[in-house]
């Protein structure tokens, strides 16, 4: 059986190792680290859903929320969120609203928050409804020679894609939610759908899915079709089981497709072959099977993770002594991935 271990989030391994490191530090703040959500679609301005369109500056997604739902009187849980964002950072993102009258809005004040625009929908925003983010950081202390290895570890990430690990902030502040979310798998009962439990069974599979990443990082493997991989197409989403690895590799090499990781769970779909028995190893390793998260029904459902994804519209522009580096990300991948593969310390 495969020995798989456990990966530290602080120190993953890089694409780009033997490129060298760009050797800065970036200290995360509102002033230097710049998010912008896109969604999938624009609000058709009929409907009962109003959706607010709103800048936020060192606030979480969930306290502006919780801020909207009090001064309207409403439940948080009504308020559609399509991706919670940092809050250490100056974001602009939407949320949806049932049943208000828009000039009610007019009336709310709430500090470190702007609305910019407000149209209505029919439908509610629902979680992930996500198309991409558009990053745009400060980074300091950049000089001629590295400006050049900047540009070329951009276009190697560009054709080749960054490896799609969770980030630090996955795993909670102490990052012992991954350990925890385990111990509940093992326990089976007493447990509850609360956000708390969720965002620790949440930690648990990405930490799988990290270790298998790094595994097949070291195997060299990260950019190859093996037999028994689950292959997934990264415009699309659909996922199939690779049979002739030879056929599929042109598609892998053009960044079509690639080999995802499984997160844990009953109703995910599986690998074969050597893919497969790496999953295999990992309940081993943790000393749990398939009935353990069985016994969790819809709590742990599972998924699958492509392990690369594409590095779109990167750029860089020298403005007020900083290098401004700005790129998009599909939804849930992150920011702070691409700084390690780029070098770059990121301190949250």
């Amino acid at each position: 059986m495969n020995d798989i271990p456990k990966t530290d989030p602080h120190n993953l391994p890089r694409r780009l190792d033997s490129m060298g490191a760009i050797g800065t530090i970036f200290v995360q703040d509102a002033e230097h680290f710049i998010v912008e959500e896109h969604i999938p679609y624009e609000p058709c301005r009929k409907g009962e859903h109003l959706f607010v369109q709103f800048r936020k500056r060192d606030l979480t997604t969930k306290a502006v929320v919780d801020s909207f739902a009090k001064a309207l009187g409403i439940r948080a849980r009504d308020v559609g969120v399509a991706g919670m964002k940092d809050k250490k950072a100056t974001t602009t993102q939407w949320i949806s609203i049932q049943g208000i009258k828009a000039n009610l809005l007019d009336k709310i004040s709430i500090p470190g928050v702007s609305i910019l625009q407000r149209k209505w929908h029919r439908n509610k925003l629902r979680n992930g409804q996500v198309k991409h983010n558009t990053f745009r950081i400060g980074l300091k202390d950049i000089d001629g020679a590295r400006m050049t290895m900047l540009q070329e570890m951009i276009n190697v990430l560009q054709q080749k894609g960054i490896p799609n690990f969770y980030g630090p902030q996955r795993f909670g502040k102490f990052e012992d939610n991954r350990e925890q979310g385990l111990a509940m798998i093992k326990a089976g009962e007493g447990v509850g759908k609360s956000w708390r439990e969720k965002l620790l069974l949440s930690s648990y599979q990405s930490g799988c899915f990290n270790d298998l990443l790094a595994y097949r990082m070291s195997k060299g493997y990260l950019d190859t079709a093996l037999e028994g991989d689950v292959l997934q197409k990264h415009d699309s989403g659909g996922s199939f089981h690779c049979e002739v690895p030879a056929e599929d590799q042109p598609r892998v090499d053009a960044l079509e497709i690639s080999p995802t990781g499984w997160m844990p769970g009953y109703k995910a779909m599986r690998a074969k072959g050597r893919p497969g028995e790496w999953e295999e190893a990992l309940l081993s390793r943790d000393e749990i099977h398939l009935g353990h998260l069985e016994g969790l029904g819809k709590l742990l459902k599972g998924t699958r993770r492509a392990m690369r994804m594409p590095l779109a519209k990167c750029s860089y522009e020298e403005k007020g002594g900083l290098v401004w580096l700005t790129f998009s990300l599909p939804a849930g991948v992150y920011a702070s991935v691409v700084l390690h593969e780029l070098g770059i310390t990121f301190v949250s």
